[in-house]
């Protein structure tokens, strides 16, 4: 903190003592500043120049844009995917499990990841990765800033989803490129990562599928994580990489 204090003056630093999540240290954030526009960027990334100002551009002339993002590429500056369609009970119970490689399900799953349509041109998206995102402060007012009820993970797509419920559109441009050093934050806390993501996958169903697929999801879970403490406690007893499995 007193390095940040020294290197940039002008920047106001908020402590709030605690690890608020993500949410919530957004949301403090989003209360304090002035602009018309508001920036909501992770610590891992790194923003091309111009990046924000094109995203800008795009809000002053498309006033029922709500939400602009950016293309992001990864370290070594091949594309990240990003683009995204609102998660269907299908897309919670495959995407981001080993099910979700197998051929016949990923044909199931591209639909989700936008694989019908070209990242190279500006677009309406349901939704986008949260690493970068330009919101527009009368947008993000009305609908009530982030739900804290997602410590982190899926609170991007619970944003956009209550934005375009509000009658804002979630746009895509492609002109805006930001370099996303994917998981340097979360790989420092894999475990808790990885609790965190499931969770609000959860809190995620149950707010708009209900408490039922709430709870098939929640088992669901449960015996994927069955399996695989198995696999790893038969490779650690086997002498396979023991230190990564202890």
């Amino acid at each position: 903190m007193e390095a940040i204090r020294h290197e940039f003056s002008q920047v106001r630093l908020i402590e709030s003592g605690r690890n608020l999540g993500y949410t919530a240290g957004v949301n403090v954030g989003v209360v304090l500043a002035k602009g018309d526009y508001l920036l909501i960027l992770n610590p891992d990334t790194t923003i091309a120049p111009g990046a924000v100002a094109t995203m800008a551009q795009l809000l002053a002339r498309d006033p029922s844009a709500g939400v602009v993002a950016p293309k992001l590429v990864f370290a070594g500056g091949a594309l990240q995917p990003s683009r995204r369609r609102f998660p269907t009970i299908a897309t919670l119970f495959l995407e981001s499990t080993p099910l979700g490689r197998l051929s016949g399900m990923q044909r199931l799953l591209r639909r989700f990841y936008c694989g019908d349509t070209s990242p190279a041109h500006v677009q309406e998206v349901d939704w986008a990765y949260g690493a970068c995102l330009l919101v527009r402060q009368q947008a993000l007012a009305e609908v009530g800033g982030m739900d804290t009820t997602f410590f982190m993970y899926s609170e991007e797509v619970d944003l956009c989803r209550r934005l375009k419920q509000l009658g804002w559109q979630v746009v895509y441009e492609p002109a805006a490129v930001v370099m996303h050093h994917e998981g340097k934050s979360s790989e420092q806390a894999p475990m808790a990562s990885l609790l965190h993501f499931n969770r609000s996958k959860m809190l995620y169903a149950r707010k708009y599928f209900g408490e039922a697929m709430a709870e098939l999801l929640r088992l669901r879970l449960l015996a994927l994580f069955a399996w695989q403490a198995t696999v790893a406690g038969v490779k650690f007893m086997l002498g396979h990489r023991r230190d990564l499995r202890a």
